[in-house]
């Protein structure tokens, strides 16, 4: 049985935090496409604070992000 490193360990949780932070934005790039689906065929006006929020979350995670936001 091999036994892990203070070293190897570190690198495993900072992998883990890595892998949490992509299943993160990707979850929130779904999510914004489809509730942005939503607006552009109903034209609700209650979802634009939602899409707003969601865009500005995601140029939190991702600084490539670009959104003309909903007036």
């Amino acid at each position: 049985m091999k036994t892990i490193t203070e070293r190897e360990l570190k690198e495993f949780f900072s992998q883990l935090n890595e892998f949490e932070m992509e299943l993160m934005l990707k979850e929130k790039q779904d999510l914004f496409l489809d509730m942005y689906n939503s607006w552009l065929q109903s034209n609700d006006t209650n979802l634009k604070g939602k899409i707003n929020q969601l865009a500005e979350e995601l140029m939190q995670l991702d600084p490539t992000f670009k959104f003309k936001f909903l007036m």
